[in-house]
């Protein structure tokens, strides 16, 4: 009886689910349909606008995710646009030092002035110029783009573009989490001449214990944190790929060495427009005393978190908008493997609380939500709890005499590089 009941039991499932695939195809094919032949309501045919955004919804994710699959069978193929092998077994990505057309747009009011500018920066950049009043009420059909580069007064910005419902009925956009830069005002330079970081974590992790001559911050963005360092005396030296993002630094330091409560800070910065792998590659054979006595790395990471603390973490509005521009983290882990190489000192490796240390980390400072893990590269004395004998290692050992080559990167260099590309 047992058994029978089974039978029965699969036979019903199998009817059942037959059914639903067949109701399911029924719901496709009839959602392929034009307008004109669906029907009226009550006549066979109900066009239900549930179905129809989520099919919309479900075409735009199959179109980004086909489009994500080409760009990385591209890269797989070693074609130049998606592939640059900057040393044996490290390749980078070249499209990501590009500004995406579709994704910015330059905009800018009325002013003949800032329409002059705002067309210099499309220019420059290759973007596409709308000006304000038609990027407010353009069909949502004809609009692709998620950022827009303004320009008001002399101003520029970066704005998350957001839609809202008019007062007439209609759908609208409007420009949200306003992004600009300058160091020579604000609440920054408030506290930089007010010396409010003194006790930060960022500034007491970078120390060792004294302030470092040299440091070299991997992760440019918009280059606050290397300037609260360049403001105790470090020269830093900021890397950064986003030609927007590098237009926006070399701008605020422009205007920072103009200023004479700000230029000697200014001074101490050096911007260079470059692939961060790219960079660590070029100078790992360097001699010591031409290597950064720090490596500050403060990644991007995404906006889906464990956590409702990492994502408060991550709400800042210049890093959600910034995030759009650059995407998430996409190699960390291959530029810690390639600064543990390098970094004379320390290596400073900025993150969300909640996100898990690295092994090996030597020490952290933490904030309410951020965390400053510290991995100390310069030579450790280890003493032996047998006979009490010191002995002194040297992370960066089998990098430090290499001649070997290949960019300066040594078998383990390129097996921990290589691990990590993955």
């Amino acid at each position: 009886m047992t058994k029978l009941r089974q039978k029965i039991a699969k036979r019903d499932h199998g009817k059942n689910t037959a059914m639903s695939k067949s109701t399911r195809a029924d719901k496709i094919e009839f959602s392929k349909l034009p307008p004109s032949q669906r029907g009226a309501p009550g006549a066979g045919g109900v066009v239900d606008v549930t179905q129809e955004i989520e099919r919309v919804t479900i075409e735009s994710k199959r179109e980004r995710y086909q489009k994500e699959q080409e760009e990385r069978e591209l890269h797989e193929s070693k074609d130049e646009q998606y592939y640059k092998e900057v040393a044996p077994g490290i390749s980078i990505n070249p499209a990501l030092s590009l500004v995406n057309r579709q994704q910015v747009v330059v905009t800018s009011g009325t002013d003949a002035a800032d329409v002059s500018q705002a067309n210099e920066l499309a220019v420059r950049f290759g973007l596409d110029y709308v000006p304000l009043h038609q990027l407010q009420t353009m069909p949502q059909q004809l609009f692709t783009y998620q950022l827009a580069l303004a320009v008001a007064s002399g101003r520029l910005s970066l704005n998350d573009l957001e839609l809202y419902e008019g007062k007439s009925g209609g759908i609208r956009r409007k420009m949200t989490c306003e992004v600009t830069l300058d160091f020579t005002s604000g609440e920054l330079f408030y506290k930089i001449k007010e010396r409010t970081f003194a006790k930060s974590p960022m500034v007491r992790s970078v120390r060792c214990p004294e302030v470092p001559a040299t440091v070299l911050d991997v992760t440019g963005g918009l280059g606050k944190d290397a300037w609260v360092i360049a403001s105790f005396g470090s020269k830093v030296t900021v890397v950064e790929r986003n030609p927007i993002l590098h237009y926006f630094l070399e701008c605020a330091l422009d205007k920072a060495r103009k200023n004479p409560a700000t230029k000697d800070i200014a001074a101490r910065i050096t911007l260079i427009k470059a692939d961060s792998v790219e960079y660590l590659c070029s100078i790992i054979n360097r001699e010591p005393s031409e290597q950064p006595d720090v490596i500050y790395m403060d990644p991007m990471y995404l906006s889906k978190s464990d956590s409702a603390k990492q994502a408060r973490a991550l709400s800042k509005k210049d890093i959600r908008a910034i995030r759009k521009l650059v995407g998430g983290d996409r190699e960390s882990k291959l530029l810690f493997a390639l600064s543990k190489r390098i970094a004379q000192k320390r290596i400073v490796w900025k993150k969300p609380k909640t996100v898990a240390p690295i092994i090996g980390i030597d020490t952290h400072y933490s904030s309410s939500d951020t965390r400053f893990d510290v991995f100390i590269t310069a030579t450790k004395k280890v003493v032996n709890p047998a006979n009490g004998a010191e002995t002194t290692t040297d992370p960066r050992s089998s990098s430090s005499n290499n001649s070997s080559g290949n960019n300066g990167l040594d078998n383990k260099a390129k097996g921990e590089a290589m691990s990590c590309i993955h």
